[in-house]
């Protein structure tokens, strides 16, 4: 079964390159791919960045690693619940609301 892991980055740096798969430090929840292919399109312009911020996107990296800015939450949050994603994965991303953290999402 092929998963995406979401986290939150508890001491964000913006010098740091997020180049490492590392989802226990990040305290990752799993979510199968074919929930999160469903979700493309809608992410498809959220503001993100590829492994630092010097490198700005939009949409998740389907198989690296994302790094989600604090106002880019919601929406991920909203297209969380509206299509199926895992309670315990929008419980995480509400944390990271509440505390103004960026969130880091590793591809398959």
């Amino acid at each position: 079964m092929l998963t995406h892991e979401f986290g939150i980055i508890e001491e964000w740096d913006e010098n740091t390159r997020y180049n490492e798969y590392a989802p226990e430090k990040y305290g990752c929840v799993e979510v199968e791919d074919e929930v999160v292919s469903g979700w493309m399109d809608a992410l498809s312009m959220m503001k993100t960045y590829f492994h630092g911020v010097h490198r700005s996107e939009v949409g998740l990296a389907y198989s690296g690693i994302t790094l989600i800015p604090p106002e880019s939450l919601l929406l991920l949050e909203d297209v969380a619940i509206t299509n199926g994603g895992p309670p315990e994965l929008v419980e995480l991303i509400r944390h990271a609301v509440a505390n103004g953290n960026y969130m880091i999402h590793f591809g398959i």
